[in-house]
């Protein structure tokens, strides 16, 4: 059974992995994004790292929503097929969904599962800062709308985000799955303790 489960895991893994596949390759295969600036500016289309986690997808379309401009210009509806903004931006949220409940996660202690995640968003920023350095272009066109301050409390955001969704998935992998067992042992010490 243990076999079986992991198998599936590899499996819907490898599925997940050759989607992202095609679907970098089909925006690389797009030559007339050469007519975007970011495009042919520092970091190419690598600098938009669009198909990240659940984060990309409400972060997207709500910007998307509020004013698309600032994320997705309407200029780009001509260059992206509509497919292919969908594979980007919203297809990420099923197939979360489906690892969510096909695979068991194992969760860190949360301390450590926070520094991970900030480890991550300090990282993606100086990311997106070294393009605006280096290319003088904002990755993220709301950004160029922003004043220092606004960066402040919009990265501040994002990242209380980012720890929210880290902890709405542990939370809904506990209930679907039952305690992890570094949870269970930890449960198991403090009973032993009393």
């Amino acid at each position: 059974m243990v076999q079986d489960r992991r198998f599936n895991t590899v499996v819907l893994h490898f599925i997940i992995c050759a989607w992202y596949v095609f679907t970098v390759a089909q925006n690389m295969a797009i030559t007339s994004l050469r007519s975007h600036p970011g495009v042919s500016a520092f970091g190419g289309r690598w600098k938009y790292l669009t198909f990240i986690n659940l984060f990309v997808v409400i972060s997207f379309w709500a910007l998307y929503t509020y004013d698309r401009e600032l994320v997705f210009p309407k200029h780009l509806d001509a260059i992206i097929p509509t497919w292919l903004n969908h594979a980007m931006h919203t297809f990420i949220l099923p197939l979360l969904l489906v690892e969510l409940y096909a695979v068991r996660h194992q969760y860190p202690k949360k301390k450590h599962g926070l520094l991970g995640l900030a480890v991550f968003c300090i990282l993606y920023l100086v990311w997106v800062f070294y393009i605006k350095y280096a290319a003088d272009i904002w990755v993220y066109p709301v950004l160029a709308q922003l004043s220092h301050v606004g960066m402040v409390v919009f990265f501040s955001l994002s990242f209380l985000i980012f720890a929210y969704l880290y902890f709405l998935g542990e939370m809904l992998s506990m209930r679907f799955w039952g305690k992890s067992e570094h949870s269970r042992k930890k449960a198991e010490h403090s009973r032993r303790r009393d």
